[in-house]
């Protein structure tokens, strides 16, 4: 083929690089506008997983929320059934005094869960015994006569010493095995306790005897008399609830 003929050929080669630069820059226009929706996808599915792990956080708080107020008030509904219970016993008792006298008594002891404040791990809790009683001492009669002792446990609540909660019988400080004391229902004149214990001495007791401070210092031992062995352990499981919840 001649010059003339490469002449000719010019023009056509010229239309087709011209449709094949105008067929590349379409392509290239698609290639681009995939890439966009490539990325915008990608986007919008960063944006849709942030939220939702916002919205499962959101989800989630409330959840353990509501796991802590359940925990709070079982604790507070086990308390508030205790402090309308409570126990007593009636008794009979004779022995030698402190004067060397003869002292016989008749009467009764009431032990009660008072009062009860929880503030996050901090409890203070308030317990009354009460012995109402008439009596000779000697050939002198005693008249009707109250002893109240008020008890008020401080602490911090921890795993460890709801660890070491339990429960167990004895008799209140009134009717102590010294006391001979006979009592009906009972026949060991015992109460229910639930008994709080730690390790060191880290809970703070204070005991007011008839108006008069007795006791203000800290202990690690402290008995709560509750109205049965069901009652108690209902209490217990409250508490052993609410520390594993929330308390170290």
């Amino acid at each position: 083929m001649g010059p003339v003929a490469s002449k000719r050929l010019k023009p056509y080669i010229g239309r087709q690089l011209k449709q094949m630069q105008c067929a590349l820059a379409q392509e290239g226009t698609l290639a681009m506008q995939w890439i966009r929706v490539v990325i915008t996808c990608a986007i919008f599915g960063l944006i849709m997983a942030d939220r939702s792990a916002a919205q499962l956080s959101a989800q989630a708080a409330p959840a353990a929320h509501k796991e802590e107020l359940s925990a709070s008030t079982a604790l507070l509904a086990a308390v508030q059934t205790e402090e309308k219970l409570g126990t007593h016993v009636f008794y009979t008792q004779r022995f030698i005094d402190q004067q060397n006298q003869w002292a016989s008594y008749r009467g009764s002891v009431f032990g009660g869960l008072m009062d009860f404040k929880m503030k996050g791990c901090d409890l203070t809790i308030n317990v009354t015994l009460q012995d109402i009683f008439t009596g000779t001492v000697g050939k002198q009669e005693t008249g009707r006569q109250i002893d109240t002792y008020s008890y008020s446990l401080s602490l911090t609540l921890t795993r460890e010493i709801a660890d070491r909660l339990s429960l167990e019988e004895a008799p209140p400080a009134p009717l102590a095995s010294n006391t001979h004391s006979i009592c009906i229902e009972r026949r060991s004149c015992s109460f229910e306790w639930l008994v709080v214990r730690s390790a060191k001495p880290v809970l703070w007791e204070k005991r007011v005897l008839n108006g008069f401070l007795d006791v203000n210092d800290a202990t690690d031992r402290f008995q709560i008399p509750v109205s049965s062995a069901e009652r108690g352990s209902a209490l217990m499981a409250a508490i052993k609830a609410l520390a594993a919840d929330r308390c170290p």
